[in-house]
């Protein structure tokens, strides 16, 4: 089918709006914002902002946690093989002479003799029931898709509608309250071509607390991890609550709606009940939001790069994502830049 000037125009815009070209403003802020004595170290980055402070160097605030090391190797990335995202061999990249600058698109895949190559850690942060989290979702997207095993993307949780009642009533009182709140979420969707959000999200059923979903998740991740769900299973389930609460307006907080995910995604509710009443699940988030404070996240979403030396809070466009990670790519953690 011959696609017509302006459908793709139109499909462009669309795009365009979805993915955001800077730093479009707007986040969730959590009601009662951590006190955090590290904070200071970290430093909120953009494309054009300045680098964290020299000789800053932040060790991870959770080392128990299964991950990709980011110290291991000294900035040397460790690829899978002849997978997607392996190091290119030596001396079959482009060629150019000593000193000269990387072209566009050039320096993202660095060949390392004797080494292979690690992926860029990027932690997300975020609370399920937040509308920017639930729009910034095609960037990470995006990113899988241009950098595949390049950047490994670990998500976490904070809680911002931890108090869903407490929090609406102070903040939104004296502006019309959870009605008013909903209202505000839609004109922030219509914004977003490329989301859909039930006309009466908030109103017609207002969960009580995004703590019990995260719990929830946090209970899947255990059984991937053990290997007891298909590989991926976290990553659907954390969509399909934030979809079905957007876009059908069902209260997720219940766990009646989370038996009733599970069931649709062929999660074992049996191991998933082992997960509680082991206080397993508990612990995970725990794990969580002790980590969220760490680093000093109070906006849903936020992304920590570089242990912690560089963040972006709030609603991202995805070009200012993408320059932090070829930054990366092209200086990898514990090699000096001066630029």
């Amino acid at each position: 089918m011959v696609m017509t000037k302006a459908k793709a125009k139109k499909d462009s815009a669309v795009r365009g709006a979805a993915l955001g070209e800077g730093s479009l403003g707007g986040a969730e802020r959590a009601l009662d914002p951590p006190v955090n004595p590290m904070a200071d170290q970290a430093t909120d980055r953009t494309a054009t902002g300045k680098a964290a402070p020299k000789g800053t160097k932040k060790a991870d605030p959770d080392p128990g946690r299964s991950r990709p090391s980011a110290e291991k190797g000294k900035g040397k990335e460790k690829g899978k093989g002849k997978g997607k995202g392996a190091a290119k061999p030596k001396g079959k990249g482009t060629s150019r002479a000593k000193g000269e600058e990387p072209g566009p698109g050039e320096g993202t895949d660095r060949a390392i003799s004797g080494g292979e190559v690690d992926p860029i850690r990027m932690l997300h942060f975020s609370d399920v029931l937040c509308v920017w989290a639930y729009v910034a979702q095609i960037r990470l997207e995006e990113l899988k898709t241009n950098f595949g095993g390049r950047v490994a993307i670990e998500y976490y949780f904070t809680s911002v509608f931890g108090d869903v009642h407490r929090k609406l009533e102070a903040r939104w009182r004296d502006r019309g309250g959870i009605a008013a709140y909903g209202q505000h979420v839609q004109e922030v969707a219509a914004r977003f071509p490329h989301v859909v959000v039930h006309p009466e999200l908030w109103t017609i059923r207002t969960p009580r607390s995004s703590l019990a979903c995260h719990r929830f998740l946090r209970a899947v991740k255990l059984l991937e991890l053990a290997q007891q769900v298909e590989p991926g299973s976290f990553e659907r389930a954390c969509w399909e609550l934030r979809r079905s609460f957007f876009e059908e307006a069902i209260d997720v907080s219940k766990q009646s709606s989370q038996w009733a995910l599970a069931e649709t995604l062929d999660l074992p509710r049996a191991a998933l009940e082992a997960r509680f009443e082991s206080g397993e699940a508990c612990a995970e988030l725990a794990r969580d939001l002790e980590l969220a404070k760490d680093y000093g996240i109070t906006v849903s979403p936020s992304l920590v790069f570089n242990e912690g030396r560089q963040r972006l809070n709030g609603n991202v466009g995805y070009r200012v994502i993408e320059a932090n990670i070829r930054e990366l790519l092209h200086n990898p953690p514990g090699e000096l830049s001066w630029c």
